[in-house]
């Protein structure tokens, strides 16, 4: 977090909207951050069975950077990340009222959402930073063990391959009221 606060040379958001000179600054709209990962993986709708053109079927591309966010599973999205953040948090021991704090999920009943208000701040910042360490963890040995980089590979592509395998057979079911 500090390192990308350090990128925006004293900004007010990690993730600053382009403005004019002289505007206040503001924050990127939420799809910015997806359309940018998105323009950065060279998947294309063949990759990708049953969805939308992404990338260069869609429309031209405004980044060089082509491929630099490929992964050897497939195409990923920003809500795959969540998903990872929530099923390593859960395997690093932290409770689901935390993860889902986390997460921005809304939690418990209107009612203890209301009335009992606790600050898990320090809780969250526990996660994130214990998150954090686990992914910077993953990264480094990948970059110096080329057996775990060929181990996470295998992992990677065998998942994709499984996801590709539940796409198929979710969409060869027949529609629930053809069964009435």
């Amino acid at each position: 977090m500090r390192a990308l606060l350090a990128l925006n040379a004293g900004g007010k958001y990690l993730f600053p909207k382009d403005t004019k000179e002289g505007a206040p600054e503001k924050h990127a709209a939420e799809g910015t951050l997806t359309k940018t990962w998105l323009e950065r993986q060279t998947q294309s709708s063949e990759t990708r069975p049953g969805r939308r053109p992404i990338g260069p079927e869609r429309k031209p591309r405004k980044t060089e950077e082509v491929g630099l966010l490929d992964l050897h599973g497939g195409h990923w999205t920003t809500h795959d990340l969540r998903r990872t953040l929530g099923t390593l948090s859960k395997r690093l021991g932290f409770d689901n009222e935390t993860i889902d704090k986390c997460l921005h999920h809304r939690t418990g009943t209107m009612l203890q959402r209301n009335y009992i208000i606790d600050d898990d701040r320090k809780k969250m910042i526990e996660l994130w930073h214990a998150f954090g360490d686990f992914v910077s963890r993953v990264v480094d040995s990948a970059k110096t063990d080329e057996a775990a980089l060929s181990v996470a590979t295998e992992r990677a592509e065998k998942f994709a391959a499984m996801r590709a395998e539940c796409y198929v057979k979710v969409s060869a079911k027949k529609p629930i009221a053809d069964d009435i």
